[in-house]
């Protein structure tokens, strides 16, 4: 894999950090998930530190879609169960579904646009 250049990953921090808050927010004014504000940025903050250090580790072994699904179930569980571990909010099943929908949607287009074009070149 060719070196990478820090702005990509910087680049490749907020995008998935404003995608993936936008998803809650979104999802949250629909009363689809219901979480106090600071968890809908905390939440998408905590999946986008997972996820750019993922897409280096976690996408060369395993490509875009296994690897988008691997995050997409990842973040959906956990969506699902922090209601549950925190006693705050509320996330149905449905809600989680939605969540790894939306979210894995973006992780597919961003191992596309931003990861792929460095694996092609090793």
């Amino acid at each position: 894999m060719k070196s990478v250049p820090i702005y990509t990953h910087i680049f490749n921090f907020l995008i998935k950090f404003l995608s993936f808050s936008m998803i809650f927010i979104i999802l949250n004014m629909l009363n689809i998930i219901t979480f106090p504000f600071i968890l809908l940025i905390a939440i998408p903050f905590f999946f986008t530190l997972v996820g750019v250090f993922a897409d280096w580790i976690v996408v060369p072994k395993h490509h875009n879609l296994p690897s988008s699904f691997m995050g997409a179930v990842f973040m959906g569980t956990i969506t699902f169960f922090i209601p549950t571990i925190f006693n705050v909010g509320h996330v149905s099943f449905i809600g989680a579904i939605f969540v790894s929908l939306f979210l894995g949607i973006i992780e597919a287009t961003l191992h596309r646009l931003i990861v792929k074009p460095y694996l092609d070149k090793a």
